[in-house]
């Protein structure tokens, strides 16, 4: 929790800027994708997360959900129903938040 955390969260700072101006569960949501993905932007696979840097310059959050819910196309069909799993609870959590 000392170590990890601070550091996925300045990853995830790197790529989305004004992560800070979100809500917390929503900062949260971010760094768990971080944490589990990576800070790559370029590529067919990471396509949600390269379009999640104009939604959180514009705070918007249930576009943020949106995308997020979306990278699950991924892992679905692939024997990989935890990712499946944990970006649903990364997009409801985003919304959950605004609620």
């Amino acid at each position: 929790v000392k170590v990890s955390i601070p550091r996925y969260f300045q990853m995830t700072k790197l790529i989305y800027p004004q992560l800070e101006t979100l809500n917390e569960d929503t900062q949260g949501a971010l760094v768990s994708m971080v944490y589990n993905r990576g800070m790559k932007l370029e590529g067919d696979s990471r396509t949600e997360m390269k379009a999640i840097v104009d939604l959180v310059a514009k705070q918007d959050y249930h576009g943020i959900a949106e995308e997020i819910e979306k990278s699950k196309r991924l892992w679905e069909g692939k024997g990989l129903d935890g990712l499946v799993l944990r970006r649903e609870a990364e997009a409801d959590l985003v919304r959950d938040s605004i609620c």
